[in-house]
């Protein structure tokens, strides 16, 4: 099993076969802050997949997680791989809803919000 940290969810990102279940589960920053870093770091295991650096350091920061932990999400942020889930695969979703973020941005626009999904992929 593979989880995943992303900012968006696609059914291009579903691996080979035919025919899937797709779970997905609202979570609070608590709930998504204990999956992805249960001891208080990032879980090593987990693939980053955050589209854009100034989202992945945005939702780092909502998160509460470390400055070195913020620091990989932003680098990962350069480099991201292309997501294709298998079955018992998971992707936690950090899902922005508000106005087009400008270029260097720090903090959230008032007005918008990250939201945060849990996805379960299942045969």
């Amino acid at each position: 099993m593979t989880m995943y940290l992303v900012n968006s969810f696609s059914l291009n990102m579903l691996g080979g076969g035919d025919a899937f279940t797709v779970n997905i589960k609202k979570l609070t920053v608590d709930e998504a802050r204990n999956i992805l870093a249960p001891e208080g770091h990032l879980d090593p295991g987990v693939v980053l997949a955050i589209g854009h650096a100034d989202t992945a350091a945005i939702v780092g920061t909502l998160l509460g997680l470390p400055e070195e932990d913020v620091a990989r999400m932003v680098e990962a942020a350069k480099n991201r791989p292309t997501i294709k889930m298998a079955t018992g695969d998971k992707a936690l979703v950090a899902q922005y809803i508000g106005p087009r973020l400008p270029e260097g941005t720090t903090t959230l626009p008032e007005g918008a919000r990250i939201e945060f999904f849990l996805v379960e992929v299942e045969l």
